[in-house]
């Protein structure tokens, strides 16, 4: 029980699990989400998890469970290690079960915090802020939550809006379409409508024309019909056309995250607001698809949100931190690592002094040793002189001379520098490495085993090897790493400037308190989101995000990205699209804990550390001196009336108690407002601008403004006296605004107005008001204490600039690259071809290379698949290396080849546009040889075989006629219009000017061009006389025809019609039964028959 009791309160139990607690960040950042956990991995995990729980059983044991002051649970420490412990049984509990979450294992690294001093204070300071901090967060969730209750009221279901087909078009005319109008960039940026009854900017006749081949396409389906019969149409159909239906589709914009649907999306987009990153696009929705007013509802969101609650959260947590702080005292101790390496040096101390004690004991002095001793003290008085040297003054700056000498030399570098330039580089870092290796040699001579106890001799030491390394290695570009450790003698630098050095040793304090806790985050976010981040391209590829948190080192790039909120949003698309739309909490912890909590307590810790050296540094000073006011200089001098001299004391004797005018000027409210009236009624003064009132006018309130203000400064002359007017620097802006406004005055009257823009009665006024004062001396007081920090910023902007060239000089196309040599191939008909393609080294030596064509209609076939061609390119086409060969082209082979490569995992592609030259055949033209003035009429010309399509030109007369006849002089009286692309000439309206010999030209850079057949146009005017004769002797005719008619009529020579008789009656009687003499058997006839 002693034992256990002693072994608690000892310091190694504490050291060993600080060690144990890094070995297990280390083992946290090996893990990898995309592949099995390695054995080693789930030995240390086994291994850490038993060395804390026996620690906690010890200190059980030791110390009591509970009860009691000193007891285990008695310090939270102590619960919140129980805590892990229990997260880290469940988490194996449930994987024994086959659910693997791990949330617990990354909660590990939190151990540190109760184990270092300077991590418990920081997470103390947090947690006192919570009261305070809480009832601002409640505030400003409520804020957010009405406006996302507003949201959802508004706009839900509207971002679903999308342009839709109006009627069944891809069956009508057997083309392949969307069913709703999507842009080039998808969902990321879609083309939102507003229905019918909204008021949005964006409705479905909005849409953009569709475009083929770099064309914008004009044409309606209907007028591309014949295309499909086989005669070539110039121009293509505007499909984008027939989307003319406004309703809701079945995905919200960015792949679903952004929407006012419900209030959860609604309180993701107003959050996404308050941090003012893609807040505009979302704005953008919604005014296109509601109203241009909604506007005013992001104004307001921004400025409650980011500029109010954001700030009002920054000033509790400046307010509290500043509260706790003030509660603690003494010295923070060091960090974990600074405490394991300050035991480890301790240690290493102790060696040589044990083995000293140790010879001392074995080698007792005897005679021998006291005749070594005169050499021993002349090398001790040797030591001393040089020690003495060394620590001297001298010594130091031409070392720093030294180190500001190879920091230019580094900065003149650059890419594609001239040769010479690089020798003289190499000689002189040669000169400045041997004077560093001089300099650590004669340390190290006369500071012995000492030179290694100061951190900045380590520091100088290794890079003096580094530099070394570098020389003996000749670095290259593989080396580069080397040459970019020559930057770090910048750092020297800061040995030399005191107060600097303790600015970067409060940075460096920060950001190891902040470390760990971003280590938690990203962690965190390997376990929750890794191997996750998979999507697929359009063409049915696999690829991972760049931003991801598929290992330790981009999910620190993609915690940093969040933290700094540059598109942030962009990584939460993608992780709601890829998990769960629940991963927007780990969003808005990450932002709100990292970037508004911690940061402005970051942010206080560098202020109070910076104020704490500053104050214990200047204690004497701050001690005697007293405290500056802020309130305008003037008035403390106008008030202290023994600062005036004897002359102005009887100057103002004269004006008895009415000096106080005089005295109180400055701080006047009267004299101030009467300033600002005249101001406004000066000469190009705002009410002149705004109302326009008489030039005279206002040109006579400015002399008199002019006149009034000399008078000021004259009073104030006579009042403070010459010497103390001169001190106070608002006195001095008085007298050149005077002077400018006199000189203004000058160059009025010689009609030089424009020669002075600006009116100096306006910056007068502006100074008149005492907290505009105020706030500029406050800024200029300000700038005087921050020359240091501008001078730290210099400072690494310098060394991140010269190691980015250092490093990324020669930044080109690297990692998995596909390129090609001849983006653009023209080749002739029946001649071969290569098209050409690379690909970097990362894809491996056994990449897949496949080579797919797109045809002019967009239609795509394989070339080339599984390294072998296509049947239809078999006999043809020839694949050497990842290029290909072609032994013959033809015109049906124009089109965008593309090589797509893909290997270790990743995938690349590039494209070559193939145009097959095919020279164009005698077009065909249709001229019409007679035409009626004031008609309409196109006179057409089109070629079938050129390739690529050719332009066409006409002629009239042997001349050619220009495309724009507006700009030639001798064709702006014409009214044709020529289209160039479809060959067509166009007259609205024909006049006889019109009239002439026509003929067609196509050409392409094929082959020489090729005409049509001349034919002659005749332009004529409509022959009313001729019309009129025509229409008067077709009458006579009808006349004369009628006449003749009547005539024959008259005369007989028609035929009659005949006159009527009755008809005669016909008897029938039947034949007898026996028959008679007259008879025999047959009828007969006994009168005749009249018809």
């Amino acid at each position: 029980m002693c034992f256990l009791a002693l072994t608690t309160s000892s310091t190694w139990l504490d050291y060993a699990s600080i060690l144990v607690v890094l070995i297990n960040c280390v083992t946290l950042g090996m893990y990898e989400p995309c592949e099995e956990t390695s054995s080693n991995i789930e030995v240390f995990d086994v291994f850490i998890f038993a060395f804390f729980s026996m620690e906690m059983l010890i200190k059980v044991v030791a110390l009591g469970v509970y009860g009691y002051e000193g007891s285990y649970l008695s310090n939270n420490w102590s619960k919140f290690d129980v805590l892990i412990i229990s997260g880290e049984v469940l988490d194996y509990f449930l994987t024994s079960l086959g659910i693997h979450i791990q949330i617990c294992h990354a909660l590990r690294p939190m151990r540190l915090i109760g184990r270092v001093q300077s991590l418990r204070d920081l997470v103390t300071i947090l947690l006192d802020t919570v009261p305070m901090l809480g009832n601002v967060l409640i505030l400003y969730i409520f804020v957010i939550h009405i406006f996302g209750v507003v949201g959802v009221q508004l706009w839900a279901g509207q971002l679903l809006n999308r342009c839709f087909l109006g009627e069944d078009i891809p069956k009508k005319y057997n083309v392949s379409l969307s069913p709703y109008f999507a842009s080039k960039h998808g969902e990321k940026g879609p083309f939102i409508c507003s229905s019918d009854g909204k008021y949005g900017m964006r409705r479905c006749r909005d849409v953009p024309p569709y475009s083929q081949d770099g064309e914008t396409c004009s044409l309606t389906a209907n007028e591309a019909v014949p295309a499909a019969a086989g005669a070539r149409v110039n121009g293509c159909v505007n499909w984008n056309l027939y989307y003319n239906v406004c309703r809701a589709g079945d995905q919200n914009p960015d792949m679903g995250a952004i929407n006012f649907d419900n209030i959860g999306y609604a309180l993701i987009a107003i959050f996404q607001v308050v941090t003012l990153e893609g807040w505009r696009e979302i704005m953008f929705y919604v005014m296109d698809a509601h109203s241009f007013w909604s506007l005013v509802f992001f104004v307001l969101v921004t400025i409650m949100g980011s500029f109010i609650m954001m700030n009002v959260c920054a000033v509790v947590i400046a307010t509290q931190f500043s509260e706790n702080l003030g509660r603690e005292t003494g010295e923070q101790p060091a960090g974990a690592i600074t405490q394991l390496c300050n035991k480890l040096t301790f240690w290493l101390w102790r060696i040589p002094q044990r083995y000293k004690r140790y010879r001392d004991k074995v080698h007792p002095s005897d005679s021998e040793s006291r005749s070594t001793a005169v050499m021993d003290q002349a090398w001790m008085s040797f030591k001393k002189k040089l020690a003495t040297v060394v620590k001297s003054k001298l010594f130091d700056r031409v070392i720093m001379f030294a180190v500001f000498l190879s920091i230019l030399t580094i900065a003149v570098e650059h890419h594609k520098q001239p040769v010479e330039l690089t020798r003289m580089l190499q000689i002189s870092n040669i000169i400045f490495t041997f004077i560093f290796v001089v300099e650590m040699a004669l340390k190290q001579l006369a500071l012995a085993w000492a030179y290694f106890r100061d951190r900045n001799n380590i520091f100088d030491f290794i890079i003096v090897i580094i530099s070394l390394w570098e020389i003996i290695a000749k670095a290259d570009g593989r080396l580069s790493v080397l040459r970019a450790f020559r930057l770090l003698r910048f750092v020297r630098l800061v040995h030399f400037l005191p107060y600097l050095k303790r600015q970067l040793l409060v940075l460096k304090r920060t950001m190891e308190e902040a470390g760990s806790l971003c280590m938690l985050l990203l962690v965190m976010g390997m376990h929750l989101f890794g191997c996750t981040f998979s999507f697929q391209t359009q063409k049915g590829h696999e690829i991972a995000d760049r931003m991801n948190f598929d290992s330790i080192l981009w999910s620190m790039v993609t915690v940093f990205q969040i933290l700094t909120q540059e598109d942030w949003n962009l990584v939460l698309y993608n992780t709601m699209a890829a998990t769960s739309p629940w991963a927007a909490f780990y969003f808005v912890a990450v932002i709100v804990l990292g970037k508004h909590v911690i940061l402005n307590v970051l942010v206080g810790i560098v202020v109070e550390s910076f104020q704490a050296r500053r104050s214990s540094s200047s204690d004497d000073d701050s001690t005697s001196s007293a405290p500056t006011s802020l309130t305008p200089e003037c008035h403390s001098a106008v008030t202290d009336s023994s600062k005036t001299n004897g002359f102005s004391r009887r100057v103002l004797s004269c004006f008895g108690s009415r000096s106080s005018i005089v005295t109180n000027s400055t701080d006047n409210k009267e004299d101030n407002a009467l300033m600002a009236l005249f101001v406004m009624y000066s000469k190009d003064g705002w009410v002149n601008i705004m109302y326009g009132l008489d030039a005279k006018l206002t040109e006579y309130s400015y002399y008199m403004f002019t006149a009034i203000l000399i008078i000021e400064v004259l009073l104030k002359l006579v009042a403070f006296g010459i010497m103390r007017f001169l001190k106070i620097s608002w006195n001095l802006l008085d007298v050149f605004v005077v002077l400018v406004s006199i000189i203004s005055i000058v160059f009025n009257e010689m009609k030089m107005a424009d020669a002075i823009p600006i009116n100096p009665s306006i910056l007068r006024v502006l100074l008149k008001a005492k907290k505009i004062r105020v706030l500029l001396k406050t800024i200029i007081k300000t700038l005087s204490q921050v020359g240091n920090i501008c001078l730290l910023f210099m400072f690494f902007f310098f060394i991140y600039a010269a190691l980015g060239v250092e490093l990324f000089g020669k930044l080109g196309v690297s990692g998995f690259s596909v390129t090609t040599d001849t983006p653009t191939v023209r080749v002739k008909e029946n001649d071969g071809a290569d098209l050409k393609c690379s690909y970097s080294a990362d894809f491996g030596s056994d990449a897949r290379v496949e080579w797919k064509f797109s045809d002019l209609k967009g239609s795509q076939t394989y070339v080339v698949f599984s390294g072998k061609p296509t049947t239809p390119y078999s006999g043809r086409v020839t694949m050497y290396g990842s290029n290909l060969r072609f032994s013959k082209m033809t015109r049906k082979d124009n089109g965008v080849y593309d090589c797509e490569v893909s290997g270790n995992g990743k995938f690349g592609e590039a494209s070559v546009k193939l145009t097959v030259l095919v020279p164009p055949s005698p077009p065909l033209c249709r001229i019409p040889n007679s035409v009626t003035t004031g008609k309409s009429t196109i006179l057409s010309c089109h070629d079938n075989d050129g390739s690529p399509p050719p332009q066409y030109k006409w002629y009239k007369n042997g001349v050619l006629l220009p495309p724009d006849p507006s700009k030639i002089a001798g064709f702006k009286n014409a009214t044709y219009q020529l289209n160039t692309v479809n060959g067509n000439l166009e007259f609205r309206s024909a006049t006889k000017m019109d009239s002439g010999q026509y003929y067609c030209e196509a050409s392409n850079d094929a082959g020489p061009p090729q005409r049509c057949k001349a034919v002659n146009m005749e332009v004529r005017d409509i022959n009313t006389g001729g019309i009129v004769a025509a229409v008067i002797v077709v009458l006579l005719l009808l006349a004369l025809l009628g006449f003749g008619i009547w005539y024959a009529n008259k005369k007989g020579y028609l035929p009659r019609k005949s006159e009527s008789k009755p008809k005669p009656s016909v008897v029938y009687q039947p034949p007898s039964l026996y028959g008679g003499e007259d008879e025999d058997g047959d009828f007969k006839q006994k009168s005749s028959f009249v018809v």
